[in-house]
């Protein structure tokens, strides 16, 4: 699954969500300005919809057909990077306020947010979940720079998982939790 900028004609482009299997490509939106999917096993998908000045999360249906909003976008709220818990019932997300304020939270399939995992006038950027769910790994250059912090939601905890004057993004963990990519 992945988003492509497309023309829908001669003068404007759009973004739309695409599946490729095998050698075989098979677009399933069109002209809906989607970015940034992510699948949960049954299929079902949580994307950014683009929309004049803002952005929102939606879930899209399998088949591309069906798209519904989970939550609200403005210009003083944007909205990306969504990704699936492994258990499908939550979703971690980047969000960005106004007056610079950039966050990772937990949102539950319909929008409430659950948990704030981090929030500051620095980037915090590209969360994805830890294997049994218990947190979220995500990129934040609140030192200066960009590092890789997990947070676990049980109890808040959270922890810089790199230390690095060069700069690390978008970690994901290795399925038994072992490592880090």
């Amino acid at each position: 699954l992945f988003s492509q900028i497309d023309y829908t004609n001669p003068y404007q482009q759009r973004t739309d969500l695409y599946v490729q299997r095998g050698g075989r490509q098979r677009q399933i939106t069109c002209g809906r300005r989607l970015d940034n999917p992510d699948v949960r096993r049954d299929g079902q998908i949580v994307a950014v919809h683009i929309t004049p000045g803002a952005t929102h999360l939606v879930r899209v249906s399998p088949d591309g057909k069906t798209i519904t909003p989970i939550t609200t976008g403005s210009f003083d709220e944007q909205w990306t990077e969504p990704r699936w818990s492994h258990s499908g019932t939550l979703i971690a997300a980047s969000r960005w306020l106004r007056g610079n304020v950039s966050q990772i939270v937990v949102l539950d399939t319909v929008g409430r947010i659950k948990h704030l995992v981090s929030s500051g006038t620095s980037i915090e950027a590209t969360p994805s979940w830890l294997p049994d769910d218990s947190g979220v790994m995500y990129s934040s250059d609140r030192t200066g720079s960009a590092e890789i912090y997990v947070e676990r939601l049980a109890d808040s905890t959270t922890y810089r998982l790199s230390s690095t004057p060069v700069g690390m993004f978008e970690p994901s963990s290795s399925p038994s939790g072992q490592r880090t990519a």
